[in-house]
């Protein structure tokens, strides 16, 4: 939900219909939301964007480069040439004049990447096991993960003005805690450091915090018989709330150091450290392990608020999940 600052509209907005999707059922609901309440307008964006994929900050919108070829593949661009530069300034006019904002749009990508995340049954101790490996969305994929969120998240601005992102590392989770790594670890290393060196080049101040990659193991997945799994998940603490400016800096931060992985209380510590150097209240949120195993974590579930601009109906403190 967005207001508008000078008029104090508030708008609910939908994704695209343009494309077929099982989120039908949740843009009909946000309908019938905008027609029960009169202070409610919905409107369509006009673009491709995904929320997990899209982080907002004061000055900056960084968008997973996926983006790019999913707004090409459904909307007139007229002729655009096909070197990605071109593409993206493409992609970027029809975005800013989608979402009505001037803040500058970089897109998020690297060269190096994991395998397609993919399936593998492997024997182990004399019996088959089911391995769901992380790996990117596809094929034609130019981002490492399905949404950026899970790999980076913003810090507010330094004295200078100049903004600051967090962009997980899994080396250093590596470092910390030494256990099992996941296939590919060393090119998800390499593509998280591309895409960090990329972003710091274009000038913003990068720090790299512990990104652990594990895997939740259970018995047969579903009825009698069924083959053991394995699935590989990021413990992230880059999908996190930030508040920044204004009277108090707070980060809502989940934590893994539970369960199964009590040794995670060492890369949540170190998580809480960096936070802290940089000014930031923390606030534990707890154990994030059921979402992240899903693919998520705390940022996946929110919806952004303007804390001091909430309509009436809100209540303080409140928000909706992200849709």
């Amino acid at each position: 939900m967005v207001t508008d600052l000078e008029d104090d509209r508030h708008w609910l907005l939908e994704p695209t219909r343009h494309v077929p999707t099982l989120l039908n059922i949740y843009l009909e609901y946000a309908d019938m939301l905008a027609a029960d309440d009169a202070d409610l307008e919905c409107r369509e964006t006009g673009a491709i964007f995904q929320g997990g994929n899209t982080l907002v900050s004061s000055l900056t919108t960084l968008i997973g480069a996926d983006d790019v070829a999913n707004n090409l593949a459904v909307f007139d661009f007229g002729s655009v040439d096909d070197q990605r530069s071109s593409r993206a300034a493409a992609v970027t006019k029809h975005l800013s004049a989608s979402l009505g904002s001037d803040r500058p749009i970089r897109f998020v990508s690297s060269t190096t990447l994991p395998r397609v995340n993919q399936t593998e049954t492997v024997w182990r101790d004399g019996e088959e096991l089911d391995i769901e490996h992380l790996g990117r969305r596809a094929t034609d994929s130019v981002q490492p993960i399905f949404h950026i969120d899970l790999i980076i998240c913003t810090a507010g601005q330094d004295k200078e003005g100049r903004e600051i992102i967090l962009i997980g590392c899994p080396r250093l989770a590596d470092e910390i805690l030494g256990l099992e790594r996941p296939r590919d670890f060393e090119v998800w290393c390499a593509a998280l450091d591309e895409i960090a060196t990329d972003l710091e080049s274009d000038g913003f101040i990068v720090i790299r915090n512990p990104l652990p990659i594990i895997f939740i193991e259970s018995g047969p997945r579903r009825g009698e018989g069924r083959t053991p799994y394995q699935r590989w998940y990021m413990a992230t603490a880059n999908n996190v709330l930030v508040q920044s400016g204004g009277s108090a800096n707070i980060v809502w931060l989940p934590s893994y150091g539970h369960g199964a992985w009590p040794e995670l209380a060492a890369t949540d510590e170190k998580n809480r450290e960096i936070w802290r150097k940089l000014g930031f209240e923390v606030r534990d949120v707890g154990d994030f392990h059921p979402f992240a195993e899903l693919g998520g974590a705390l940022h996946c579930i929110a919806k952004v608020v303007h804390r001091d601009r909430l309509p009436s109906r809100i209540a303080p403190g409140k928000s909706g999940a992200k849709g």
